[in-house]
């Protein structure tokens, strides 16, 4: 008796998973189906907050993404970044986004693209220290970490690094 309950306990947990396959194929036939439909589609790599946390800033390959979250809006600003792009929303709400294949740093004020800054080969990783107004961003291929002034928008110097930043925090 207890051999054929642990028999009909596998059969059952065995139709679940392909019930549950099926729902899951159909479903995302459905969502790829929407996604295909959609003048709208956009592939998201990171998001920043803007200070209230109405706004969330979303870099795509279609452009900048901006979710107003009051108005429950979706928008897309001028742009194109990769999938690796990272961004970082100053104290003053302007946004920074690196782009890794362009080799720039894109400085956006409510919306709207204001500069692009050459930096280094690759940049990766992005630190705003707001009290300074200085940017840094650490470029991987150039292994080098670039200081940028926020009211010139300009590369004040470019630091040498002696190896790989893996991540990491601005200690202001």
């Amino acid at each position: 008796m207890e051999e054929s309950f642990k028999d009909n306990s596998f059969l059952i947990r065995a139709v679940l998973v392909v019930l549950l396959s099926a729902l899951v194929v159909a479903g995302a036939g459905v969502y790829w189906k929407s996604f295909r439909a959609s003048q709208r589609t956009f592939n998201p790599s990171r998001m920043a907050l803007s200070q209230n946390e109405n706004l969330a800033y979303i870099p795509s390959l279609q452009g900048l993404a901006v979710f107003d979250s009051a108005k429950r809006e979706l928008s897309l600003l001028s742009g194109s970044f990769n999938a690796d792009s990272e961004i970082i929303i100053g104290s003053d709400n302007k946004v920074y986004v690196s782009d890794r294949f362009k080799n720039e740093v894109f400085v956006y004020e409510n919306d709207v693209l204001i500069k692009e800054i050459s930096v280094g080969t690759n940049p990766q990783y992005l630190f705003i220290n707001n009290d300074a107004g200085r940017l840094f961003v650490y470029n991987k291929g150039s292994r080098d970490l670039s200081v940028i002034d926020l009211k010139e928008y300009k590369v004040l110097k470019t630091i040498a690094l002696s190896g790989d930043i893996f991540g990491g925090a601005l200690d202001e």
